[in-house]
């Protein structure tokens, strides 16, 4: 058993540096056309930032490549800059441009922030800026409608704080975010999962009373937990499916199994580890984000503190003891990783 349980281990961390090392080696044609060349292609705005320094900070992937020897780059990621008038691309637009591009780079200062690894954790093949390009509609495809708040004061930071759509939020705001240690409200996390799937397992268990055919209570349980995680899934697929994201709904998904098999989960590290490697087979560019690091370390140190508890506690003790924990236990790595630890946070 101990041998069995040895080497599972050893082929898992065998099959994630693996995963790891592979989105270092870009293919060899999509590294030749990053060189710094200039390029005539159609690419689709997949989020837009505001300007900075007179800029607009395009998240492109690539729809179409005239140069022949260069289709390689279809379907890649591109962080390009634009420094063109009014009016500017939207999400979902499509652009035709000429685009300068390079590999992604940038320097290593001691201390300093790693914008290399960041692209590489972000999933951008490339960087460079658009020479000249035409805004188009975006075409008439079938998709999840657009959460629409343009008449709300406010509007762009409730759209950041529902769906993680930040294109919206100024420099100022994202300063201010910042500086007072609540930029992760802008992130949608664990916590817009567990309350979107709370709330649908409750209207689907009510729904499903008024069918006389499943009287039981366990078959509505089963049928609502199932619901719930395919809402979950369409979720995470919607907002892009980030490391917060793709974390809980894969902590929700072993859940889920788990009460519907009717299996014990076993030691609350197995599940945690598991899910972990679960999301890094996943997106292994996963492990170049702060965030999914420290995403983990959260719930790790929830759970520590939360699964031994053998007695119930008032929400006011759990409340304050839970915060004090995460504070004791996020406060070092934050610090080490960002260099700064906002108290008001």
């Amino acid at each position: 058993m101990v041998v069995g349980r040895v080497l599972v281990c050893l082929i898992a961390v065998v099959a994630l540096g693996y995963r790891v090392w592979m989105i270092q080696q870009p293919p060899r044609g999509v590294v030749a056309c990053l060189d710094g060349r200039d390029l005539t292609v159609q690419v689709s705005a997949n989020a837009v930032k505001a300007r900075t320094r007179g800029a607009v900070t395009v998240d492109a992937t690539v729809l179409q490549v005239v140069q022949p020897e260069c289709t390689s780059l279809i379907g890649k990621r591109l962080r390009l800059f634009w420094f063109a008038p009014e009016p500017v691309p939207r999400s979902q637009d499509r652009v035709r441009a000429r685009i300068h591009v390079n590999i992604p780079w940038g320097s290593k200062n001691p201390g300093g922030f790693n914008y290399e690894r960041w692209l590489m954790g972000q999933g951008f093949a490339g960087t460079g800026y658009i020479r000249q390009g035409i805004v188009d509609q975006p075409p008439n495809q079938p998709g999840l409608p657009r959460l629409r708040l343009a008449r709300y004061v406010n509007s762009g930071l409730l759209l950041a704080l529902t769906t993680g759509d930040r294109q919206q939020v100024g420099p100022e705001q994202w300063a201010l975010f910042r500086d007072t240690g609540t930029i992760h409200l802008m992130v949608v996390s664990g916590l817009h999962v567990g309350i979107l799937s709370g709330v649908v397992y409750a209207i689907c268990l009510c729904v499903l009373r008024i069918i006389p055919a499943l009287g039981h209570l366990a078959e509505r349980r089963v049928i609502s937990l199932w619901f719930t995680l395919a809402v979950l899934v369409l979720f995470a697929l919607s907002v892009g499916a980030q490391a917060p994201v793709l974390r809980a709904v894969s902590m929700a998904a072993v859940a889920i199994t788990l009460l519907c098999t009717l299996r014990a989960p076993g030691h609350w590290w197995r599940v945690l580890v598991l899910v972990g490697a679960v999301t890094l087979l996943l997106a292994p560019r996963f492990a170049y984000q702060q965030g999914f690091w420290l995403s983990f370390l959260a719930v790790a140190l929830l759970l520590f503190y939360l699964a031994p508890q053998g007695r119930p506690q008032s929400y006011v003790r759990l409340l304050i003891f839970v915060q004090l924990g995460l504070f004791v236990g996020l406060s070092p790595w934050v610090g080490l990783l960002t260099g700064a630890v906002p108290i008001v946070s």
